[in-house]
């Protein structure tokens, strides 16, 4: 279909990874699929990683599970730059469709990872509750914040 020679930019039967041409468009679609696999990935563990950067940073310096919640941060970090580089290395073949297959595949694993993964573990309604039941002077400050409030017609308020 396409002449590899004269346009290696469209062929699809020969790819060069790392300096190193692959012949056959049976490798050339394998490399397609590896390359789709790894930026789906890329998605989740981007997605994973600020899940556990968020956490981190509802915590204090020196607690516990902080130093746990960093640990697995910093582990998904690394596999997070094991995949880009894996990534990049795709890239620099030059070839539109590994270009098409890697935006394919960072449309699907956006819209995967983000349907997939699972809420935040806290929530503002939570922390406070826990607050409360704690007796913290924070809670007793918002408490008596509600309390000072002034509400001209209590029952136009829908509690529920």
């Amino acid at each position: 279909m396409f002449n590899c020679t004269d346009t290696p930019f469209v062929c699809i039967s020969r790819i060069q990874i790392v300096g190193t041409e692959i012949e056959g468009t049976g490798w050339f679609i394998i490399m397609l699929l590896v390359a789709f696999g790894l930026q789906v990935s890329a998605n989740f563990i981007w997605l994973k990683n600020s899940q556990y950067s968020r956490e981190i940073l509802q915590l204090k310096p020196g607690d516990k599970k902080r130093t746990t919640l960093v640990c697995l941060s910093v582990g998904w970090t690394v596999l997070s730059t094991i995949v880009w580089i894996a990534r990049v290395i795709f890239v620099m073949g030059n070839n539109l469709w590994m270009f098409f297959v890697i935006l394919l595949g960072n449309v699907i694993g956006t819209y995967s990872a983000s349907t997939q993964q699972a809420a935040d573990d806290d929530n503002t309604l939570k922390v406070i509750i826990k607050e409360f039941e704690k007796k913290s002077p924070d809670a007793v400050r918002l408490r008596d914040a509600i309390s000072n409030l002034t509400i001209e017609n209590p029952r136009e308020i829908d509690w529920e």
